[in-house]
């Protein structure tokens, strides 16, 4: 078995990417150079269309996600 740690991201990435037809992976590290910094990786492979509409359903798959986990607040309530 391979201990994934010792594997680089890019390694990691090419070899996700090779395994689909279209796809997209986005990454973000933060305090990479410092407290405040953050890198972000992007990466897609397949048709710039189909990789455009898995970004938009996995933006509205989290945007759902976080509407049914949100409690209202009281104060936010009131104000409605």
């Amino acid at each position: 078995m391979v201990d994934l740690e010792l594997v680089a991201t890019d390694d990691l990435i090419d070899e996700v990417l090779r395994r689909v037809d279209h796809g997209i992976v986005g990454l973000l590290q933060a305090g990479t150079h410092g407290e405040d910094t953050f890198t972000c990786l992007r990466r897609w492979t397949g048709n710039s269309h189909a990789c455009m509409g898995l970004a938009t359903d996995t933006n509205y798959a989290i945007m759902t996600f976080l509407r049914e986990c949100e409690e209202p607040d009281d104060e936010e309530d009131e104000d409605d």
